[in-house]
């Protein structure tokens, strides 16, 4: 007898427009699984794995059903589509880097020379409000660790400042 088929999902509830996104289940190597996302466009679907193109801001829902031959489960997740609008991006010239920008709460920052001025960092929810998680910069490195282990599950934005320069960086807490 092999059970009830897992069915839970994973992956973000909350994600940028036009963002590609994966979700998945745990595998069993008896089942399959029928993945469905209103109105959004389906990238891949390949067994527990299930790829989506966000088109457009508002709610959608992402359901799985697993299937063995004892029995079906079935699971679904909501998921929040917001908009970058007004998130300016100046990075063309920049001395500041983001080398991880999906992680459990652990981001690296590198700076491309000495700072000649202290850098800021602050954290976003994607509707624009600060998180009181404002960092500031001042040490003569070329590495920065940034945690923040301690967000919730989400999309976030961080805002790298200086005299001279302000960069955006989306970034996803897993």
């Amino acid at each position: 007898m092999l059970g009830v088929p897992s069915s839970t999902i994973s992956g973000p509830s909350q994600v940028i427009m036009n963002d590609t996104v994966n979700y998945s289940t745990i595998f069993g190597a008896f089942n399959t699984y029928d993945w469905n996302c209103n109105n959004a466009i389906i990238v891949s679907n390949s067994n527990n794995n299930f790829e989506i193109l966000f088109p457009s801001v508002g709610a959608y829902q992402v359901s799985c059903t697993s299937t063995n031959i004892c029995s079906t489960s079935t699971a679904t997740k909501n998921i929040n589509v917001f908009s970058n609008v007004g998130l300016a991006q100046n990075n063309h010239s920049s001395k500041v880097t983001l080398l991880n920008n999906i992680s459990d709460g652990n981001f690296i920052i590198l700076l491309s020379d000495n700072l000649a001025t202290p850098y800021q960092v602050n954290v976003m929810q994607t509707n624009g409000a600060e998180i009181n998680a404002t960092k500031e910069i001042i040490e003569n490195i070329k590495q920065y660790e940034l945690n923040l282990s301690y967000l919730p599950v989400g999309i976030y934005f961080l805002r790298i400042s200086s005299i001279s320069s302000n960069q955006f960086f989306k970034i996803v807490k897993i």
